[in-house]
C-alpha cells in the first residue's frame, strides 16, 4: 500500500505541483524496511506503529488487551514464539499483532494526535484562510499480509474521530489490495 500511495503522490505532483496543497500523506506501516524505502515521502508522512519491543512486553504494558480481546500471555493458544516477537519487521501475517501494536501506539505514541494533526493540515492553505468544507480521506492498502488487513477497520474508525476532534467533516473511503497485485 505505501508503495502505491507514494506512486500517487509523485504522479499528481508531477501532473500539477500546487496539488501538494491539497493532499497529505499518512503511510502506516509496522515493517521499517518497508517504510526505509521510501524516497517520495518525507519522514514527518510516515509513522511505524511497531516497536522493537517483544509481544509479550507490550502485552505486559497493555493489560487490557489481554482482558478484552486478545489471547492472554499465560494462554496455551499463545505460543512462546509469538510471545517472544518483535514486530519491528511486520506482523508476520498474524493479523491480530497489528491490531495490538496500533493499539499500543494510540494509547502510548499519541498516534491520534498525529491522525489529527495531518487532517488539521489540510484545513489551512494559507496563513490567513482557514478552509471550511469537508474532506475526502483515501485509505490505501493491502489486504495481502497482516498490516493493512489487521488495522484497517481501526485506522478508519480512528481517522473519523481525528476529524471530529479537528471540527472537520471527514469522508473515509478504503482501496484495499489483494494478493494478486504483488
Amino acid at each position: 500500500g505505501a508503495k502505491i500511495a507514494e506512486s500517487i503522490m509523485g504522479q499528481a505532483l508531477e501532473n500539477d505541483s500546487s496539488l501538494g496543497n491539497w493532499i497529505r500523506m499518512l503511510v502506516l506501516d509496522t515493517d521499517q524496511n518497508d517504510l526505509g524505502k521510501l524516497k517520495n515521502l518525507n519522514e514527518r508522512s510516515q509513522y511505524q506503529f511497531s516497536t522493537p519491543e517483544t509481544v509479550y512486553r507490550i502485552l505486559e504494558r497493555n493489560p487490557d488487551i489481554e482482558d478484552k480481546w486478545c489471547y492472554s500471555r499465560d494462554d496455551p493458544e499463545m505460543a512462546q514464539d509469538i510471545l517472544g516477537m518483535s514486530l519491528i519487521e511486520g506482523a508476520g501475517q498474524i493479523r491480530i499483532l497489528t491490531r495490538m501494536a496500533l493499539h499500543d501506539r494510540f494509547v502510548n505514541d499519541g498516534l491520534l494526535n498525529k491522525m489529527e494533526d495531518v487532517i488539521g493540515s489540510l484545513t489551512y492553505h494559507d496563513d490567513e484562510q482557514r478552509f471550511k468544507g469537508s474532506i475526502h480521506v483515501l485509505m490505501l492498502g493491502s489486504i495481502a499480509g497482516a498490516t493493512g488487513s489487521g488495522s484497517f477497520t481501526q485506522v478508519a474508525l480512528a481517522l473519523k474521530q481525528a476529524a471530529r476532534n479537528r471540527d472537520v467533516l471527514a469522508t473515509v473511503r478504503g482501496v484495499f489490495l489483494l494478493p494478486d497485485v504483488y
